[in-house]
């Protein structure tokens, strides 16, 4: 199969250098499931991994979704929205994290985890679609359902305790 290029956003930080960021990059709008990537990262948080910062980057395509999203997530200074970053500013962000969450069920491809993984994050997606090719089948980084991605993700950690 020939796949689309995937911009190179550089090496990034050396892992112990990464952040115990859980990043999301996508489109804002309900077929990419943030409210299952809030979850899971709120999840993450509670069962070992505290000191974890979720990041949304993107572009609002739904309003009204985006919206419901950030009163959801008001209040808790742990998720950050980024919304239509240069390039620059988002392979640095990529390049500082040390993990992705991608929710999307049947993803087409999924460019967002292709550039998230060159860029050396560990990239949990849901175990459908062209993210399972992209991962390589990986089934450590593969899950289906919010406890299986927490489990996953706490067990690629080493400082989280269960």
């Amino acid at each position: 199969m020939i796949y689309p290029p995937v911009i190179d956003p550089g090496p990034g930080m050396p892992w112990p250098e990464r952040e115990n960021v859980l990043l999301c990059v996508g489109r804002f709008h309900p077929s990419k499931r943030l409210e299952t990537v809030i979850a899971i990262a709120k999840a993450v948080r509670a069962r070992g991994m505290a000191d974890a910062r979720l990041l949304l980057v993107g572009s609002s395509v739904d309003a009204a979704y985006t919206a419901s999203l950030k009163t959801l997530t008001a209040h808790d200074a742990w998720v950050e929205w980024h919304e239509d970053l240069d390039r620059a500013t988002l392979n640095a962000l990529m390049g500082r994290a040390r993990f992705a969450v991608q929710a999307m069920v049947d993803e087409h491809f999924g460019m967002a985890t292709a550039e998230l993984a060159r860029a050396g994050c560990l990239v949990f997606a849901h175990d459908s679609g062209g993210t399972r090719e992209v991962l390589d089948d990986a089934p450590a980084l593969l899950w289906r359902t919010e406890a299986d991605a927490v489990e996953r993700i706490l067990a690629a950690d080493p400082g989280a305790a269960s």
